[in-house]
């Protein structure tokens, strides 16, 4: 039985800035047709895809004290419902400058939806503890004042424990419990055994991987960084079956807000044990939510605490 395509998310922004054949691993697809493909790039030297790969080399040399890229703290929308280069959120998640991030984050002339996507990405390439140690001195600076309700959004942020977990998933309808449920052991022990995450998903999606097609039963859901937040739980994707036979993925619920958008497809029921756990942890969970087994490796744990409260 075919899979749906939600491991297809996590490979846009890397399309979007070099829109050549794919490299990586066997992706977990149902629907080719629902794939992101980068739309065909234009004749025009100066647009957008010539354009945003200038920024992100400014960014990426970008040092204390610089002006911040005007293009990182502008909201700039896509047109349509495909990614563009230029596109606030695809641009931003490409950039891997710590300190720039952190500088954005309390830039009180950024956009807000800029500011917190920088928070999210600074949080990604960083580590929460990390990022967050970044952003301790520059919370209290004169210029952050001026954006004191969003400053106490970030504190809240700080306060609350997260966990940076890799994660894969392998579906109810494509193996039974106990395949699954083996293949998963395999996993664990070669994990436990000090083998790498990329080598071990690179391994088990080749191995399990459909005959016809690009597509693998083991599906790769992660990295993720999962944290409390009271707009989890309230909505989740649904698969809809046409009578055609041809099936689609929608939200079902509550809209994600935007700082949540890497979670679109996470089980908040497995939250708590994943705070629990300790670095290196290797912990399997079913989710009736998703129908599918999924596999955590714990990278990171940052506890939070009550120092990093608003003031």
């Amino acid at each position: 039985m075919e899979t749906n395509s939600k491991w297809l998310l996590f490979t846009i922004p890397v399309m979007l800035v070099a829109p050549a054949v794919s490299s990586e691993p066997l992706a977990q697809s149902e629907h080719p047709s629902t794939t992101q493909n980068a739309p065909p790039r234009p004749s025009n030297a100066d647009d957008d895809w010539s354009r945003a790969p200038k920024i992100l080399q400014t960014a990426k040399s970008w040092r204390p004290g610089d002006p911040l890229p005007p293009e990182l703290r502008r909201l700039r929308k896509s047109k349509s419902d495909q990614p563009e280069p230029m596109e606030s959120w695809v641009l931003i998640g490409q950039v891997a400058n710590l300190p720039l991030l952190a500088a954005l984050v309390v830039d009180p002339g950024a956009d807000p939806e800029c500011r917190e996507d920088a928070l999210s990405q600074g949080i990604e390439v960083g580590g929460p503890s990390r990022f967050f140690d970044l952003l301790r001195a520059q919370l209290s600076t004169t210029t952050a004042k001026n954006i004191q309700p969003w400053i106490n959004e970030v504190r809240d942020r700080m306060s609350r424990p997260h966990a940076v977990v890799n994660a894969l998933a392998i579906s109810y309808g494509d193996m039974s419990r106990q395949e699954a449920l083996a293949v998963m052991a395999r996993i664990t022990k070669d994990l436990r055994l000090g083998v790498s995450w990329a080598k071990v998903y690179k391994q088990y999606s080749e191995e399990f991987g459909y005959k016809t097609g690009n597509t693998t039963k083991i599906g790769l859901l992660g990295p993720l960084v999962v944290f409390p937040d009271p707009a989890l739980g309230h909505g989740h994707m649904a698969t809809l079956t046409f009578p055609s036979g041809q099936k689609a993925e929608q939200w079902e619920g509550a809209s994600l807000p935007r700082h949540l958008r890497g979670l679109t497809y996470f089980d908040p029921a497995h939250l708590p044990t994943l705070l629990k756990a300790s670095l290196g942890d290797v912990i399997s969970l079913p989710s009736e939510l998703y129908c599918e087994f999924v596999l955590y490796q714990v990278q990171e744990i940052y506890k939070g605490g009550t120092k990093n409260r608003p003031q």
